[in-house]
């Protein structure tokens, strides 16, 4: 007769899996586990050559068991190699040290393949198949194994779900990456890097990352093309030490005792802004420095193993950051400016969450064909309706010309907001009105006098060059879509609370509808991404 407690017991099965040993990085307190591609070559190295990992962006040294990156400064990463995976009810995998792992192998191979083995632990075996039952363990050795699983590392902070020995590795779609997006980062680099746990740009990039493999997945898993797109991270927080001073040190130094974190964030938040002002050029000439080492090295190491990559680059810039990159771009080609000039042509530039409307304004006089970058061919610029420090662009062109309302993105969902469907039903009424006023004031236009007429028709052609030039600028700068403002779709309950302005600004990193329209420009979509709002 059974065992009551195995017969209550659920039966866990042998599991589809890999032969494949996992590795893993802990990075800022998260584990990240390697593709089985990845895996496969960390588990092939015999000698002390690093291995790129995660399509050439990580290097790692399997005998120091640390991970560096290709493209960004930041502190090495450990790296461990473990067959045994601890999955949290929260829905972590966590690597079990390679000590523990090693005492665990030793008991789990001894076990017969022939029998299932029961555990209170639930357990999966991806490798050696062997069947296992949660209950009460029994043999010598189940009750050995229970006692080092009851004692592993993650189970003291975190309740488990099951362990994995090995794992099922996600299928991996291969992609050609085939665009990469520089992304400089806005004001607040320093302060994040020194008090914040998350938040730098190279954080940000990974959010980045992450989004665009779970779109690729949801909305192009049956593309042909398989083309993909990376994001790189622009640092450029470190120009002062490029330029030989520290000014955040000495503005620490002299700022006022009151006050601690309103001072913290004067000296390391908004002090970049004037930093930029007052030292534009050596700032530019930093960017630029920093874009072309990393767009060469990547080519050369891209194109060795690709001989189809195009090397397509654009740039993706927030707030302070888009400033930067619009008027580095302003000045290619321009004579005298030689250590600002890029070593390639820029695709396209994403200004998001910027202010370039207002620098331009302040700055006086610059409309019409001034706006153009030579050498770049998109320009878009793209901001959350409730964001305080976002200006629009078209409007700047010419102040006679007729302004449009900006072009909402579509959510990646595909749904339409509640609210924005009433607005639209709202607007097309009134345009309506507007359309029969217009045609009452043709109607009875022969009933004014000549004089008001004739003020009439020339402020009608000063309107009607206005919008001409609009229309050509707008080609020029955008001669895919033909404009330049977008504005995201806010929720329901952003539109009914002002108090979401104030994660506005920063919400776009992790904003779904804003990475997929990102993707839909560089990588293509047949459906239309927008309508006039």
């Amino acid at each position: 007769m059974a065992d009551v407690d195995e017969v209550a017991a659920g039966t866990m099965g042998k599991a589809e899996g890999s032969k494949v040993v996992p590795w893993a990085y802990l990075r800022k307190g998260e584990w990240t586990i390697f593709s089985e591609a990845d895996c496969v070559a960390l588990e092939a190295c015999k000698d002390y050559a690093p291995v790129a990992v995660d399509g050439g962006r990580l290097l790692v040294s399997v005998p120091d068991r640390t991970l560096t990156a290709v493209y960004w400064d930041e502190p090495p990463c450990p790296v461990v190699r473990s067959n045994w995976i601890f999955e949290s009810t929260s829905g972590k995998w966590i690597p079990l040290p390679e000590a523990e792992a090693v005492e665990i192998n030793s008991i789990w191979a001894t076990l017969p393949a022939t029998e299932t083995l029961v555990l209170q632990t639930p357990v999966i075996d991806h490798m050696t198949g062997i069947a296992t039952r949660t209950g009460a363990a029994k043999t010598a050795a189940a009750i050995k194994l229970q006692e080092l699983f009851a004692k592993c590392s993650p189970s003291r902070d975190l309740r488990c779900k099951s362990l994995h020995y090995g794992m099922a590795f996600a299928p991996a779609s291969p992609r050609v990456v085939d665009h990469v997006v520089f992304v400089v980062h806005g004001i607040g680099e320093t302060y994040c890097k020194k008090r914040l746990a998350h938040g730098t740009i190279i954080d940000q990039c990974h959010v980045l990352r992450a989004s665009t493999e779970s779109l690729l997945a949801s909305h192009y898993a049956s593309a042909a093309t398989g083309h993909s797109v990376d994001f790189l991270p622009v640092d450029w927080s470190d120009v002062l030490g490029d330029m030989g001073d520290d000014v955040h040190a000495l503005l620490h130094r002299i700022a006022l005792d009151s006050m601690p974190f309103v001072r913290q964030l004067t000296n390391e938040l908004l002090s970049d802004i004037l930093l930029y002002t007052s030292r534009q050029a050596a700032v530019l000439a930093y960017v630029t420095k920093y874009m072309n080492a990393r767009y060469e090295y990547r080519t050369l190491l891209y194109k060795a193993n690709h001989p189809e990559f195009t090397g397509r680059v654009s740039i993706l810039g927030h707030s302070l950051g888009s400033i930067i990159t619009y008027d580095l771009l302003a000045k290619q080609g321009q004579p005298g400016t030689d250590d600002m000039q890029l070593a390639f042509a820029t695709d396209t530039f994403f200004a998001f969450g910027s202010p370039i409307g207002l620098f331009l304004a302040l700055r006086g006089n610059i409309h019409g064909q001034d706006l153009v970058l030579p050498n770049c061919t998109h320009v878009y610029n793209i901001y959350h309706p409730l964001d305080p420090v976002a200006y629009r662009l078209e409007p700047l062109i010419h102040k006679a010309a007729s302004v449009a309302p900006p072009v909402r993105i579509n959510t990646a969902s595909g749904w339409r907001r509640f609210h924005h469907v009433v607005q639209d039903f709202a607007e097309s009424f009134e345009s309506g009105q507007k359309k029969w006023a217009q045609k009452m004031e043709e109607t009875f236009k022969v009933f004014m006098p000549k004089d008001s007429d004739a003020t009439k028709e020339s402020t009608d052609d000063t309107e009607a060059q206005a919008n001409e030039l609009q229309k050509r600028v707008l080609d020029a700068m955008n001669p895919k879509t033909n404009r330049i403002d977008y504005v995201l779709p806010e929720s329901e309950l952003e539109a009914l609370t002002p108090l979401s302005a104030l994660t506005a600004h920063t919400g776009y990193w992790a904003s779904m509808d804003f990475v997929l329209f990102l993707l839909t420009q560089l990588l293509g979509d047949p459906s239309r991404q927008g309508s006039a709002e």
